[in-house]
């Protein structure tokens, strides 16, 4: 086959998409750094033609990200006045493929305004010219179907026993591939398992539903992942868990891991299929963890954030991703036992800077089809949010109504100024915290905030420090914050009953924060997220963010995850069809309230600010407690009960005691 993917082509009939990362020049470019990100990019496609000597409109911009961005500020581009691009060179129909890396690179190279720091190419077939090239196959799972130039060879699609109907009469053959696409309600290869019916006649039986053939799955409850190990294949030696750390997770209550996996390195990027050697090389680890009795979630997880929205801007990477991906799954189920192993599809997407670009659920959609099409019905899938898989990214998603194994994934970790403290990564402000405390409030926040004003180098930073400091102070940061934080999940639950959610990050970096601190964060994120039957995975097993110390885990940690006492029960938000036990179940109308306050108690209210939600805007403490409150714990009569109004029920619900959520 020709670059173009023809039998013994010359590889001159297709086009060619050039994907170029550059340092440019922006004076040169007629770059200026108060332009728009659209103006920007406009003038930088002129400069880009004209050195090319093509026209603008074969030219588009991917991605567009500041090299070296200033400290706080919110301008588009570097000071050092480079930045990366990612740009497509549409094919015109008559280059030939092999020459056109060579043309950008003699072209690009030698303007004196514009450095090629990378190119790659991907054959573009050209469909009418009646020669079946690369990615025009209709059964490829490609976007560039052409059949007027690819002929397709049928296959026959699979029957129930004892029956010649394809795909059992509950589906419709796809004879490119001679693969069942069954419809509602059915499973199996053959479309030969009612499963939406059976699940119809239990109900109305009252019986259990039947379970999906080989529908048994890891119980992902309580988990680690493993940063750094598999995000390169082959892996660094020394790079993952020893033997004794996976006895100590194992033995310690953990019930599974989540091995973060470089996608990069484990597929073609051209063709999607699995690099064998680079399989293997995960199989010897999957078995590593299999062999200790820790079950595994696989995340695919880029590294590179440019080969992240590759997939997610352009379609032809994307159609390549869900091949891979679909390969990878199929691998899963036939090698490995399904009640052990799952799979998460995407590790933190985010919208692409293509505005043509389909939306994230849009195209979790499209992958998830062509991964349990590959996969069948037994292997646990774990989708995800977008907003790099947040609370309020999931809560856009509609969930899957196929009766197979899917759980569904959200991170978090707020407020980042303590969780991120110390951090070089991520947002510009992170190396400027140190030593912020949980729980936080104006008492302990007055305390830490001159020496990190001082620190900050200039006043730019340390009026921007000083910002998030305040609303620190201002703003109780504690466990009733952080479920506060969780609602729009907590809400998504709500309305869709029987889903599986998994806590899949949370967690603190360790260089700046206090020991004691970190281990009452985590502590009330793991209870907030078992009151709600969520599992849990924390972020991470041994490096920055780590339990081990050593081959140990930090006691205090460990306690904070697996050993603490039970907590009381959290109330849920009135919405949720099965809320859990309240220790204060009293709820309070207006009227109900002014008769108390005429009674001789003293109420304090406010707003919740930030943590305002759809449904929950103001709080009340009432002092002193209430008798209904206070009786059935024995708690001190100073004490002051709180409650917040729930907007559309006009009630007061019990949310905690003064004590904790430092409310007044």
């Amino acid at each position: 086959l020709d670059a173009c993917g023809v039998c013994e082509g010359a590889g001159t009939t297709c086009g060619t998409s050039i994907l170029l990362r550059l340092g440019a020049n922006l004076t040169a470019v007629g770059g200026d750094y108060s332009e728009t990100r659209s103006n920007y990019t406009a003038s930088l496609l002129v400069s880009l033609a004209a050195a090319l000597g093509v026209s603008v409109e074969r030219l588009d911009v991917l991605d567009l990200n500041p090299v070296a961005a200033p400290a706080g500020s919110r301008r588009l581009l570097a000071t050092s006045g480079a930045v990366d691009v990612t740009v497509v060179l549409a094919p015109d129909g008559s280059s030939s493929s092999q020459d056109s890396q060579g043309l950008v690179q003699s072209s690009l190279t030698s303007s004196s305004n514009l450095t090629v720091l990378s190119v790659q190419q991907e054959a573009c077939g050209i469909c009418g010219n009646g020669i079946c090239e690369a990615g025009e196959r209709c059964d490829s799972g490609g976007t560039g179907c052409c059949a007027q130039d690819c002929s397709l060879a049928l296959s026959a699609c699979p029957s129930a026993a004892g029956s010649t109907i394809p795909c059992s009469g509950s589906g419709v053959c796809l004879p490119s591939s001679g693969v069942c696409a069954c419809y509602s309600g059915y499973l199996g290869a053959a479309c030969d398992f009612p499963y939406f019916a059976q699940v119809t006649a239990a109900v109305q039986s009252n019986t259990s539903a039947p379970p999906i053939p080989g529908s048994a799955t890891p119980p992902l409850r309580r988990g680690a992942s493993v940063d750094g190990w598999l995000l390169s294949l082959p892996p660094i030696a020394g790079s993952g868990l020893s033997a004794k750390q996976l006895e100590v997770l194992s033995q310690s209550g953990f019930d599974f891991l989540r091995l973060p996996v470089g996608p990069a390195s484990l597929y073609n990027k051209s063709t999607g299929d699995l690099l064998q050697a680079r399989l293997a090389d995960l199989n010897a680890a999957m078995d590593w963890v299999l062999a200790s009795g820790l079950d595994i979630l696989l995340d695919l997880h880029f590294v590179v954030d440019a080969d992240k929205m590759l997939v997610l801007s352009n379609p032809v990477a994307f159609d390549t991703y869900c091949r891979f991906a679909g390969q990878l799954a199929k691998h899963l189920t036939d090698t490995r036992s399904t009640t052990r192993v799952a799979l998460e599809l995407f590790n933190e997407p985010r919208a692409s800077s293509n505005a043509s670009a389909p939306s994230w659920p849009e195209l979790q959609r499209v992958l998830y089809t062509k991964v349990r099409t590959a996969a069948g019905p037994g292997l646990l899938l774990l989708l995800t949010g977008d907003d790099y898989s947040s609370g309020a990214g999931l809560s856009r998603l509609q969930p899957v109504d196929d009766g197979t194994p899917v759980a569904y994934g959200f991170h978090f970790y707020g407020p980042s100024p303590f969780t991120h403290q110390g951090a070089t990564w991520g947002w510009y402000l992170l190396p400027y915290f140190f030593s912020v405390p949980y729980p936080a409030n104006r008492t302990r926040m007055d305390a830490v905030a001159p020496a990190m004003l001082a620190a900050a180098p200039n006043d730019e930073i340390r009026a921007a420090v000083k910002g998030q400091l305040d609303y620190l102070a201002s703003v109780p940061t504690n466990a009733a914050a952080l479920r506060l934080w969780m609602t729009n999940v907590i809400q998504w639950a709500a309305a869709h009953p029987g889903r599986r959610v998994l806590l899949g990050e949370f967690g603190v970096y360790k260089l700046k924060s206090a020991a004691a601190d970190r281990a009452q964060w985590l502590q009330d994120v793991r209870r907030i997220a078992e009151s709600l039957d969520w599992g849990w995975c924390v972020w991470e097993a041994h490096k920055g963010f780590g339990l081990f110390e050593g081959d140990t885990i930090n006691s205090t940690t460990l306690r904070a995850l697996i050993d603490a006492p039970a907590p009381k029960p959290t109330p849920a938000p009135l919405i949720s069809p099965t809320p859990p036990p309240q220790p204060c179940a009293l709820k309070l109308g207006w009227e109900e309230l002014v008769a108390r306050r005429v009674g001789g108690h003293k109420v304090h209210s406010g707003g919740l600010g930030e943590q305002t939600t759809l449904d929950f805007g103001v709080w009340l403490c009432i002092d002193p407690a209430l008798a209904e409150c206070v009786a059935p714990f024995a708690s001190a009569a100073v004490e002051l009960a709180c409650f917040r109004f729930h907007e559309r029920l006009f009630l007061f619900e019990w949310i905690g005691w003064n004590s904790a959520l430092m409310l007044v």
